[in-house]
């Protein structure tokens, strides 16, 4: 094997990270046209999980309400 030139080098360099560029662009906008349906779902599951707390509270006998 015969070590890589410096001009080799530079190309596959770059071409990495022209590759990263796309990618990660290409990632940014499946989010930004996912991001409502994503909102919906957290906000979702964040009313689940504390209406399944307080259901709890008030079930132990704790929570004389």
């Amino acid at each position: 094997m015969e070590p890589k030139g410096l001009l080799n080098r530079l190309l596959e360099c770059a071409f990495m990270f022209l590759l990263s560029i796309v990618l990660i662009r290409a990632g940014i906008n499946i989010l930004i046209e996912i991001w409502p349906v994503l909102l919906i779902i957290a906000v979702i599951l964040l009313a689940v999980i504390i209406g399944w707390r307080i259901w709890k509270f008030i079930r132990s006998g704790m929570g004389k309400w």
